[in-house]
């Protein structure tokens, strides 16, 4: 299964990619600016999930915003199963929902098919995914999204089921790219450096092991809580 992460937040992005793995692979706080692929087995399945830089940012340009999907498409080839969309109600702008909705036109699943959204409120002590429903800018991608859950007193099992369903829902039909309005060339695949994409070997420098390697077993970043 081959999985993508996106949403407004590195450190969130993190978090959930890390509770999925069940260690610490991504690093919470030094935001990577090329897609990172972590390939591992859970429970007798085979995962490539991918982290993301932050493409829904008004800083990123056009031209590197499609090098950025271009690089993920490949690392995900020959597609994504499944989005997971992590988002922070509060800090989500109408200009947020235009970027993602253009990101997804770019991997070629405007209808949010195969998205599954994550809701970290700040607010700890929200219980229900429906009061962020009524969102002004999040409450119609809510809506869209195959599936929907709220981050808090998330078990590691209820997650893994609810990506299996909306893989399931979709058919097994990947994202091809065949259907995406990019096609990343070997060019692009060369501008990645091995030592980024753990699948492609390479001995990572000191500053970004923590990115590639398996770490300590808190899965979660030390200011978050499941």
């Amino acid at each position: 299964m081959r999985a993508v992460l996106m949403g407004n937040s590195w450190s969130k992005r993190s978090t959930v990619g890390n509770f999925i793995l069940e260690e610490t692979v991504f690093n919470c706080h030094d935001e990577a600016d090329l897609c990172l692929r972590v390939k591992r087995e859970l429970k007798g399945k085979e995962i490539d999930l991918i982290n993301t830089p932050d493409l829904l940012s008004p800083k990123i340009s056009p031209e590197d915003l499609t090098k950025h999907v271009e690089n993920c498409v490949r690392l995900s080839a020959p597609g994504p199963h499944v989005f997971l969309l992590v988002f922070q109600p509060a800090d989500f702008t109408e200009d947020y929902k235009e970027r993602l909705q253009m990101v997804l036109e770019l991997f070629g699943d405007p209808s949010l098919d195969r998205a599954l959204v994550l809701i970290m409120p700040k607010d700890k002590s929200s219980t229900s995914i429906e009061k962020y429903l009524q969102h002004p800018q999040l409450g119609d991608i809510i809506k869209k999204c195959s599936g929907k859950l709220l981050w808090q007193n998330l078990e590691h099992e209820q997650l893994l089921a609810a990506i299996d369903t909306v893989v399931k829902k979709s058919m097994g039909e990947d994202v091809s790219r065949e259907e995406t309005s990019v096609s990343p060339s070997q060019d692009e695949e060369d501008k990645v450096p091995a030592n980024l994409d753990p699948l492609r070997g390479g001995k990572a420098p000191t500053e970004i092991q923590e990115i590639v390697l398996p770490g300590e077993k808190d899965n979660r970043c030390p200011s978050e809580n499941v």
